[in-house]
């Protein structure tokens, strides 16, 4: 894996820094210039972590939180800026109408990434690489099939859906309370882990013809539902995440090679459903696209409002006044993931966002569909210390996570976990590290452990019957 780092990442930068040098010869505009160099900064910076990570490890494994957090923030720092090179520096009548209605240039775009986005950026991987272990050079799993965990998976799977099946004719259309409406969410996250585990059963007896025919034919039912708007995005990239991921741990590592393609492939996929979903499927092969809203221009846009809020005031469109004030509740909301609804007054905070925007004025909050985001926090906070610490803390719980299964990995409950963290990780992007802290405590271990106790005493029931 040496000669593999040195060789391809070093041709990748290059490669990359001949291409922006030829490309920033075309552009006349100085701003527009800086943004093509500032992608190139995003690209090596992202390899050279890479290059660090994988240094001295027998095989790339694609099962890796390290990898997979940062990609996911590369991707979700880049979309927005290449989407803007592409569609000629310049929004257009598709673009987010927040973003629209206060006006973008490349100089404004550059400023805002260069106090958000890329220092967020640097501090993650700083956080990560303190706590990288060099000592972890082998990579290599070896999980052992256990059938009192298959039954235990399979009995929870029938008394799940048994139970979102009696919630549905008791309650139907009914306001349900909000013990019930918990359970409802907690039981369909542990639902979706029972599906994860499923995977791994799969690939574990993957010798057999009639799990390969299983999963190819889930591929192509899911696909269609997905395509036909059945199932959300979200739900399907999960699964999909899942599999390839428990295929490339227990039967065969994708190559580095093959990883790459298929994130060619997906990410312009996510981009296209994406604009499908936004009823902009008319303009997919059109320049027009890469600043049309979607997600990650969403979370860009509710970020770059809160950072421009800083400048002119907080205007509240419901008492039409101009307020510096923000509570405090929006200043921890991290924290406040972790802490059940009945011992804290919680808001979420693209509701409280919507107080503060014209599109609130008349209507209903619920169903806007703006995304808040780690980054709208950080433009909240509008401190470089704290854009610094949260950066680094979160990339160093991501680095402790990682460890931790190093060490465990031939155990499936661990495998399983840090599994359900790779899938769960764009939460941290999307929503908040306190978010995906919130995933994995009250949404994966619990439920893990329920199959852990459950598997030990199916297990002390097979010996009883043994010995009698």
């Amino acid at each position: 894996m040496n000669k593999f780092n040195s060789l391809i990442f070093t041709k990748i930068n290059v490669s990359l820094f001949i291409f922006t040098l030829i490309l920033s010869t075309l552009i006349n505009d100085f701003w527009n210039v800086v943004i093509v160099y500032f992608i190139f900064t995003f690209l090596y910076i992202y390899f050279i972590f890479l290059k660090k990570i994988t240094y001295q490890i027998k095989e790339f494994q694609l099962l890796d939180l390290r990898i997979f957090i940062i990609s996911i923030i590369l991707i979700y720092t880049l979309i927005p800026i290449i989407g803007w090179c592409i569609s000629g520096f310049d929004l257009n009548i598709y673009s987010d109408n927040r973003i629209r209605s206060k006006g973008l240039n490349s100089k404004a775009l550059f400023i805002f990434y260069l106090n958000t986005y890329l220092p967020f950026f640097l501090t993650f991987i700083l956080g990560i690489l303190l706590v990288n272990k060099k000592n972890n050079i082998n990579n290599s799993i070896k999980i052992n099939k256990n059938n009192g965990l298959l039954i235990s998976m399979l009995i929870c799977l029938v008394a799940l859906n048994f139970f979102f099946i009696f919630i549905d004719v008791a309650y139907g259309e009914l306001n349900r309370p909000l013990i019930i409406k918990q359970l409802n969410n907690i039981f369909g996250h542990y639902r979706m882990v029972c599906y994860f585990l499923m995977f791994m059963f799969i690939f574990l007896y993957w010798e057999y013809k009639f799990n390969k025919f299983i999963i190819l034919l889930f591929l192509i039912y899911s696909s269609f539902e997905l395509f036909n708007g059945d199932i959300p995005r979200t739900f399907y990239f999960k699964q999909l995440l899942a599999i390839f991921l428990s295929y490339s741990v227990l039967v065969k590592p994708i190559k580095f090679k093959y990883i790459v393609l298929i994130a060619i492939i997906f990410v312009p996929l996510a981009i296209i459903i994406g604009a499908k979903n936004n009823n902009m499927i008319s303009i997919v092969s059109s320049p027009d696209l890469g600043v049309a809203s979607n997600e990650w221009w969403s979370i860009f846009g509710t970020a770059y409002d809160i950072y421009r809020f800083h400048m002119i005031g907080f205007y509240n469109y419901t008492t039409d006044q101009i307020t510096a004030i923000i509570p405090n509740y929006m200043y921890f909301n991290d924290i406040n993931y972790l802490i059940p609804q009945q011992f804290i007054f919680k808001v979420d905070p693209s509701l409280w966002y919507l107080d503060y925007i014209k599109a609130l004025d008349g209507k209903d909050k619920f169903g806007i569909g703006f995304t808040w985001g780690a980054l709208a926090t950080i433009a909240l906070w509008n401190s470089i210390y704290f854009t610094f610490f949260y950066g680094f803390i979160s990339g160093i719980i991501i680095g402790l996570t990682h460890n931790y299964y190093i060490s465990n990995r031939n155990s499936i409950y661990v495998t399983l976990i840090y599994l359900c963290a790779c899938i769960y990780a764009y939460g941290i992007v999307r929503v908040g590290t306190g978010y995906f802290i919130y995933e994995l405590i009250y949404r994966v271990i619990p439920f893990i452990l329920v199959l852990f106790i459950m598997t030990k005493i199916l297990k002390e029931l097979s010996k009883e019957s043994r010995t009698s």
